[in-house]
């Protein structure tokens, strides 16, 4: 599995992260995204699929590794962590997957709103604000 760097955080694409003041993800399929705030006050994205191009199958729990430490590079604050798209069918079809993911956090926060395609955020007096 591989993630690089979005050439532009308003539109986070598919097994790429972005950082900035607002961050928004290209259209979610069966994506989930990551959303956390770093120690300098800038958000972090990471556009998620559960079945990587080139992967052969799901994302798998020892993928998530990968995940941390781009993460822990960029100096996410755990405790900020949300896990936003289709965290359902995550559930169902990667579930040790998904748990190893929320485990980046603490009190990992999910978020699904329905068949909500797209996502984003900003932050509001210091808290991340999910907008969809």
């Amino acid at each position: 599995m591989n993630l690089s760097l979005s050439a532009n955080p308003l539109n986070i694409t598919e097994q790429t992260y972005g950082i900035g003041s607002r961050i928004h993800f290209s259209n979610f399929t069966s994506c989930i995204g990551l959303v956390a705030r770093c120690k300098d006050a800038q958000l972090i994205g990471v556009h998620l699929v559960l079945v990587p191009e080139g992967h052969g199958g799901p994302m798998l729990p020892n993928d998530v590794g990968m995940v941390g430490a781009v993460l822990t590079r960029l100096g996410y604050v755990p405790d900020t962590l949300h896990i936003v798209g289709y965290c359902d069918i995550w559930n169902k079809s990667a579930q040790q997957t998904l748990t190893e993911l929320a485990k980046l956090g603490r009190d990992t926060e999910f978020i699904q709103e329905g068949d909500q395609k797209k996502y984003g955020a900003h932050l509001l007096q210091g808290k991340i604000e999910i907008t969809h």
